[in-house]
């Protein structure tokens, strides 16, 4: 009997906290006036309360949404008129679910929120009906037209003000009378430090106590405990800052005093609140444990904070927290809050401006909201300076985007906020370095990790660029626990691990670096760090290229130049080049040659490996004379058994030949092939040898002996290439042109249409190998279609002749 009690007296508790959990939501309303319970919030006030709700559709989500504030203050204004003139209430509800709609088989609108909840005054009744046939009525005989109908005819025969004392008392009614009416056995304490939010407009989507810091735990758990407040007036509201251990002790205090606890020693102290809490006397409360980040601080075995609070089944606790491996505080009851959406984050931003042409342009406004990543202490930040400073969006958004340095001083200027704790750090660059200095204390590998990607791009971060840890299972912790706080998230549910990072958290671990003073020495670690994973630039290492190419790009940016930087230059510059982004190239290229011409002697091999991928790219963007300026000077530095003259006099000769110089170029073949027959015979790293015969024969209209060569090249390629790879296509691509330069039209027709193929599968639509193709394949086919027609028009001529 007592179990079966104590069960409902629980039940209820977690009923009464679903029922608040709805009242303060400020989104997702339905029909009536307290919202419908298939909308967003029930689900968080069921993940909170331990209850299971129902799944609705999506789609019918969205449709139910609207600004619930309003209604809000319409509701609570509409009861306090009822109960103040006393007058009669009869609600009707949906008695059936919905059917025919996938993902809703229950009432849309549940039986909480389809009445007000005031039993004293409050006439409940059913009606045989779902949701969409409420207030449809074909004809006057319907049961629901003559159930509403009635009420209303009754109440203007009896009065429509008719005084609650005359309705009939039911026993649910006298039993809720009897209640109200007994004398509470305790005293109620409200611990509410701060001024209400009149900002604070809720989430759409969640109402969460973890959440990235910033993001509006605090505020969204304050709007919880006046609606508390308001709704159970037999709930003492209790706060204590987790931020140290001094807050907390201070805290305790207060709370000590209210109710008069007294104790020998501090720690006595802490022990005899938590006792008495524990205890029937203290009856019904609501504990916020506020900043609950610091591990240490709350799991202490001897002085954690943990020992210290009270637990009954009664009453409940609410945790704020950055981190998510803290979830096991509430039991992993929890929710995330996540960023507030456009239509949110508009609606917060339009709290702070008296003059509403400061948000009049939408487009203006939506830029300026991503830039602050939709952060609310972001936002909030953000209007404190444009209104101290007098100026508009417009003007404010050209200082964060000029410089990362301006930017960061931006988000580290502090503010006065009389809804944030006076404990809490108000710039949102700085509070986050709590966060920061917690994990550097707690997880170093995390630490490290976090000064890694402060130099990276903060979207699409791969896995395997990510620093080596002494094991894979080190490196899965420090991504977990950069996740936890909210600082990462994973893209997607696949198995290729990407990352994101929250960009405004990006850009404040900079500002942490600074502090620590570890800017410069983590950079040139980051440099080091992307030279020695790098991948060749080889065909089968290209999704590797593609995911690191802008987190590079960023490095280099972003860093001084140094030997590490300038290797990283040349590296990214073959990368671009064979992905004919030349102009690029060039650009990145350049700086590594600048540096080593500086630093560097002029036989060095690292500074003519840099000048020959230079010329290369010169010649890939019809810069010849550039190219051969370059290559007649390191050619003429360059020793007669250097490893790489061979590949400098076969790029020279390739200049000579796009510069129109075939004779130069004829008498360099001709001395290659005499000193190294053999590498033209049989396929190897040096291809570009292959290749210039064959320039050089049509250059020279030697059409036969261009397909000879290209034809042994292309049957070498088969071997041992893959028919995507690039330099297979490309020889395809020149014995196709040999083809038709031969009047060999069908071969060249059916292997050009082979190579469009396979590059319209494999390159990007602008890739200039693929225009490039698809601009021949169409030369050749025309020249086909008029040999085609010059054929027909002959035999058409032979035609009558033989038929004389």
């Amino acid at each position: 009997m007592h179990k079966d009690v104590h069960d409902q007296s629980k039940e209820e508790m977690y009923q009464d906290f679903k029922l608040v959990m709805e009242e303060a939501e400020m989104l997702n309303v339905a029909s009536t006036s307290l919202g419908s319970s298939a909308a967003g919030m029930s689900q968080i006030a069921a993940r909170l309360a331990n209850i299971a709700l129902q799944d609705s559709n999506r789609d019918i989500l969205r449709s139910l949404k609207t600004d619930n504030k309003v209604l809000n203050e319409i509701h609570e204004e509409f009861v306090k008129v009822v109960l103040e003139r006393k007058i009669a209430i009869h609600s009707f509800q949906e008695a059936r679910g919905m059917t025919g709609i996938t993902g809703l088989s229950g009432k849309i609108v549940d039986d909480f929120s389809s009445k007000l909840d005031l039993p004293t005054i409050e006439t409940v009744e059913s009606i045989d009906a779902d949701h969409r046939q409420m207030a449809r009525c074909s004809r006057r005989e319907d049961d629901t037209y003559r159930k509403i109908a009635g009420e209303l005819k009754s109440r203007v025969e009896k009065g429509i003000f008719e005084s609650v004392q005359n309705i009939q008392r039911s026993p649910i009614l006298e039993s809720s009378q009897q209640m109200a009416s007994k004398p509470q056995t305790h005293e109620r304490y409200i611990q509410m430090p701060f001024v209400p939010n009149t900002r604070f407009v809720g989430h759409a989507q969640s109402l969460a106590i973890v959440g990235l810091g910033g993001i509006g735990k605090t505020q969204l758990v304050r709007a919880f405990c006046y609606i508390m407040k308001a709704r159970y007036p037999d709930f003492s509201i209790l706060r204590v800052s987790a931020i140290s251990r001094a807050t907390f002790k201070q805290d305790f205090r207060n709370i000590a005093q209210a109710y008069s606890i007294t104790a020998e020693c501090e720690e006595e102290q802490l022990s005899a609140v938590r006792d008495y809490l524990n205890s029937a006397a203290a009856g019904k409360w609501l504990l916020v444990v506020d900043n609950a980040d610091d591990t240490e601080l709350l799991r202490d075995k001897k002085n954690g904070i943990m020992n210290y609070l009270p637990q009954s089944e009664t009453c409940l606790t609410l945790f704020t927290t950055r981190y998510k491996e803290l979830a096991d505080l509430a039991d992993y009851n929890i929710v995330d809050l996540e960023e507030m959406s456009i239509n949110e984050a508009t609606l917060f931003l339009k709290k702070f401006f008296r003059h509403t042409y400061l948000v009049q342009n939408q487009a203006l406004v939506k830029e300026f909201l991503e830039e602050l990543a939709y952060l609310p202490l972001a936002i909030v930040q953000a209007c404190a300076y444009i209104i101290k400073n007098s100026i508009t969006i417009s003007k404010y958004l050209p200082l964060v985007k000029t410089t990362e340095k301006e930017m960061i001083n931006l988000l580290s200027q502090d503010f006065h906020d009389n809804t944030r704790s006076k404990e809490s750090h108000n710039a949102v660059a700085v509070t986050w370095l709590v966060s920061f200095d917690q994990i550097k204390k707690d997880e170093p590998a995390a630490a490290d990790l976090l000064f890694f990607l402060a130099f990276l791009e903060n979207k699409a971060i791969p896995l395997t660029i990510l620093p080596a840890f002494e094991s894979s299972s080190e490196l899965t912790r420090a991504i977990g626990v950069l996740v936890g706080y909210s600082f990462l998230s994973k893209q997607g549910e696949g198995d290729e691990e990407v990352y994101d990072m929250h960009r405004l958290v990006h850009r404040a671990i900079k500002v942490w670096m600074q502090r620590e003073n570890l800017i410069n020495k983590r950079k040139q670690k980051t440099v080091s760090h992307l030279v020695n994973i790098f991948p060749q630039p080889e065909w089968e290492n290209r999704n590797l290229w593609h995911q690191y190419m802008p987190h590079t790009i960023r490095v280099l940016q972003n860093t001084e130049q140094t030997d590490g930087r300038a290797e990283l230059c040349l590296r990214l510059g073959e990368w671009l080049n064979e992905d004919c982004r030349t102009s690029e190239a060039i650009r990145w290229i350049s700086e590594c040659v600048s540096w080593r011409l500086q630093t560097l002697s002029e036989e060095d091999d690292n500074l003519l490996a840099a000048q020959l991928q230079l010329s290369v790219a010169y010649l890939d963007t019809k810069q010849a004379p550039e190219a051969i300026e370059i290559l007649q000077k390191v050619l003429a530095i360059n020793r007669e058994d250097h490893n790489d003259r061979l590949m400098i006099q076969c790029a020279l000769a390739t200049a000579y030949l796009h510069d129109g110089q075939i004779a130069e170029a004829i008498e360099i073949l001709e001395k290659v092939a005499t000193t190294e027959p053999n590498l033209i015979a049989e396929y190897d790293t040096h291809s570009i040898l292959q290749y210039l015969p064959v320039l050089a024969y049509e250059a020279e209209g030697r059409n036969k002996e261009a397909i000879e060569t290209l034809g042994k090249i292309v049957a070498i390629e088969e071997r041992i290439l893959t028919e995507d790879d690039p330099v297979h296509l490309a020889s395809q691509h020149n014995l196709a042109i040999a083809y038709s330069n031969d009047d060999q039209i069908d071969k060249a027709v059916v292997l050009m249409q082979h190579v469009v193929s396979v590059r319209q599968r494999v390159l990007r639509d602008d890739h200039p190998h693929r225009v490039g193709s698809m601009e021949v394949l169409s030369r050749i086919q025309a020249k086909k279609d008029r040999r085609d027609r010059r054929e027909t028009e002959e035999a058409e001529k032979i035609s009558p002749q033989h038929g004389a």
